[in-house]
């Protein structure tokens, strides 16, 4: 039975929310696993500079009659360091994780307005999470994309709420 409550959204309108819904929880969870990669990469690639550098100054002061280890040593080292200054691991993940919590709080922005479609100012909410989606859409486009990883959370979010 209805009541004399009319909706504030049209049916397109609420498509929107439940599709941006998904989306958000999609991408928030998405970042999540960027940032527990990205610092892992950053960590396991220290630890090999460590290692190679450590072995290079050994290598020096134990004068070894041969320059081949050094060199490689230091090569290696040298490679990495300059392989981290490119990718900037560390960068990335502080970008991921602020990504990780911008798209849970429009996540959780679409949810309310998914859970009370009837309010006044549901269209207004509606074109604000709109506006926060651009940011944080422009805010994560240095990041690259992993369609593999971003598949697999998006068949986990549809799974938890029902959707095909």
């Amino acid at each position: 039975m209805q009541t004399e409550q009319s909706i504030t959204l049209s049916e397109a309108q609420q498509k929107r929310v439940w599709e941006g819904w998904l989306s958000a929880e999609i991408r928030g969870c998405y970042f999540a696993e960027l940032v527990s990669g990205y610092r892992s990469k950053q960590r396991g690639f220290t630890w090999v500079i460590l290692v190679c550098s450590s072995g290079a100054a050994i290598a020096i002061a134990s004068h070894w009659p041969a320059w081949w280890p050094k060199f490689i040593l230091v090569l290696i080292t040298t490679g990495i360091s300059l392989w981290l200054l490119i990718q900037r691991y560390e960068d990335r993940a502080l970008k991921s994780s602020d990504l990780h919590v911008e798209w849970n709080r429009i996540a959780n922005g679409y949810r309310d307005i998914w859970e009370n479609v009837y309010a006044e100012d549901a269209e207004q909410k509606l074109r604000a999470l709109s506006e926060q989606e651009l940011s944080a859409s422009k805010n994560g486009l240095d990041i690259p994309d992993d369609d593999k990883r971003l598949l697999k959370w998006q068949q986990y979010v549809e799974s938890q709420h029902g959707a095909t």
